[in-house]
């Protein structure tokens, strides 16, 4: 079994690492002491944490930007404005509910993609799936719509 000592863990610290991500790196990723001591973790891509964390489509943010010129504070209001929220999808098999969510959080439960999160609303995908017991999904409508 590999062991971490404390001058390792002491170095990761200087080099800015917890001994968390330390032993994670190790013990379940597998990484070499050496390297998980030394490579600074991935700084977090703040950008679209606002945007993310109000429920708002990046892509409607985004087309704003580039063909508005618009920044991404106007882009947030513009799209908030005009009631550009995430949709809710639900997920049955047969008549069992799986999850309710937005694209994302039914795509990461089910272990798809979004795409094909998606793809499975369509006619084609219901047509092509005609048993009880196959996943279908629903795209929740506001009733206001």
């Amino acid at each position: 079994m590999i062991t971490i000592t404390d001058f390792q863990y002491d170095y990761a610290r200087k080099n800015g690492i917890r001994r968390e991500t330390v032993d994670r790196r190790v013990y379940i990723l597998g990484w070499k002491v050496d390297r998980a001591i030394s490579k600074k973790p991935a700084k977090i891509n703040t950008k679209w944490a606002k945007v993310d964390r109000l429920g708002i489509r990046r892509a409607a943010v985004t087309y704003r930007m580039k063909t508005k010129g618009m920044t991404m504070e106007q882009a947030i209001k513009d799209v908030q404005k005009k009631g550009g929220k995430l949709s809710e999808y639900v997920v049955y098999k047969g008549e069992t509910v799986i999850t309710i969510g937005t694209a994302a959080e039914c795509a990461a439960e089910m272990g798809i993609t979004e795409a094909s999160l998606r793809h499975r609303t369509t006619p084609a995908y219901r047509k092509r799936c005609k048993t009880d017991k196959a996943i279908r999904v629903y795209k929740i409508e506001d009733e206001d719509e």
